[in-house]
């Protein structure tokens, strides 16, 4: 009932002008009040009253921006429409799954002004596999991604398509389908289209740029999994619409806090020795005690204590409200 105050709260993470991913994930609830519940398949194929979590990460501060969640069924381009007019954001990237691309869905995006990186599906006829199957003089060029080769090349089929050839990747392909049953007859027919991955942009940044952004795609999955997987958040026992959005407003304050941990750690190169969960359960075992009604911090554990030591903050914005200070 109080969505606009949430807003004020939420656009204090997000800016106009940073590269803003866009995302959509499932949550389920099974409470007949929950009017935002309505049945739909998950990807176990199991039928099941969900609801969609919309979520835009930040990704020059590598944290969630903002949320907004909707009706389980709909999956289109107006949900991320009215989710970037709440947010106030004008500029962001959609970097889809291979689900999303249709004609349709493309033609509302770019309406919008919404940019795109779209995968397709390596059946598509968009995509032009010619470059494979000769030397490498066919690809346009290539550039080094994570210390191993990434060839390209850019076509034009009404929009912009390019196809990137890793040679890493081709290798495992190849020995997946090699040690498969009747391999060699599927290495045969797949072969010019392993390792490849094609996506459909109108994006005017390079090959390289583009390959980076769509990597990017991971810190929004992460993002999912940590919300899921470490906050429980995979499902809900709200009892209604209203309840729900408190329930999501403190998931993902929660996951904020999360990423502070993480993003200090990524800040102080900790993160090859702690993960943010390691420093939660350590954190966990120091508490408050009432001692003649004055509260007193316990033992500090040495490995915390180390552990704590090693951490600069490197403060990266500056909330005002004293509210959001507080959260924070």
């Amino acid at each position: 009932m109080k969505r606009e105050t949430t807003q004020i709260f939420l656009k204090h993470f997000i800016a106009d002008g940073d590269i803003t991913i866009v995302d959509l994930t499932t949550v389920f609830s099974m409470s007949e009040n929950v009017i935002s519940a309505t049945p739909g398949y998950d990807r176990n194929h199991e039928y099941l009253p969900e609801i969609r979590f919309t979520l835009l990460f930040n990704l020059k501060h590598m944290r969630p921006g903002y949320y907004r969640f909707v009706a389980g069924p709909i999956r289109d381009v107006s949900t991320i429409k009215i989710t970037l007019k709440e947010s106030g954001i004008r500029k962001a990237i959609l970097i889809g799954d291979k689900g999303f691309y249709s004609e349709q869905n493309l033609i509302e995006l770019e309406k919008a002004h919404i940019n795109y990186i779209i995968p397709l599906r390596r059946n598509s006829g968009l995509i032009d596999y010619e470059p494979c199957r000769g030397d490498r003089n066919k690809f346009q060029g290539y550039f080094m991604f994570d210390s191993r080769p990434v060839w390209f090349h850019s076509s034009w089929n009404g929009r912009r398509i390019i196809l990137f050839l890793d040679e890493s990747l081709r290798l495992e392909e190849e020995k997946d389908v090699l040690l498969r049953k009747n391999g060699m007859d599927t290495f045969n027919e797949k072969q010019f289209i392993l390792g490849t991955i094609a996506v459909i942009t109108d994006l005017e940044k390079s090959e390289r740029e583009v390959y980076e952004l769509l990597k990017q795609r991971s810190k929004v999955e992460q993002a999912f999994d940590t919300f899921k997987n470490v906050l429980h958040a995979d499902r809900t026992y709200m009892r209604d619409d209203y309840a729900l959005e408190g329930w999501f407003l403190v998931n993902f304050v929660s996951l904020l806090l999360y990423y502070e941990i993480y993003n200090l750690l990524r800040e102080n190169d900790l993160l090859s020795k702690y993960s943010p969960m390691d420093v939660l359960v350590h954190m966990s075992r120091i508490h408050k005690l009432k001692i003649k009604n004055k509260w007193v911090t316990s033992e500090i554990p040495k490995k915390v204590r180390v552990q704590c030591s090693k951490v600069h903050r490197n403060p990266r914005y500056e909330p005002k409200d004293p509210y959001i200070m507080s959260a924070l």
